[in-house]
């Protein structure tokens, strides 16, 4: 499984501002909810792109939108509504990398209790399992 991030920039969306409408934010995590349902992450962010008619640098609010899915192709269906419903002729996905998930160790962790440094305290890493959305 692999994580993908997603980036929207307010300036196209239908209130074409420089900060997302209440509405959009909302219309971006409902459909962002439908497709992956076991969870998401949405990041708000300020980036900025360069209008070629202006010669000049826009400011505006993004959302990174952060999901997993075993194949790109899982993705289709989500990024597209999205390009409809925020009206965006192109989003920007990047695929981030495989999963991996944080073990805590329960021992460590009562060693952290007791006032132990936590550089001393390590976890374990592993890969997550296939599982599809």
């Amino acid at each position: 499984m692999n994580c993908y991030s997603l980036t929207i920039g307010s300036r196209n969306t239908r209130a074409a501002a420089a900060k997302f409408s209440v509405r959009d934010d909302e219309t971006i995590r409902k459909i962002t909810r439908r497709y992956f349902p076991l969870g998401s992450t949405i990041l708000n962010a300020n980036g900025t792109w360069f209008d070629p008619k202006k010669k000049a640098f826009v400011k505006e609010e993004s959302r990174q939108i952060l999901v997993c899915a075993s194949d790109r192709r899982e993705l289709k269906g989500w990024y597209n509504q999205i390009c409809f419903a925020m009206q965006q002729k192109s989003l920007m996905l990047v695929e981030l990398g495989p999963v991996a998930f944080i073990d805590a160790d329960p021992i460590k962790l009562l060693a952290m209790e007791k006032g132990k440094r936590a550089k001393e305290i390590t976890g374990t890493l592993h890969q997550a399992p296939k599982t599809t959305f």
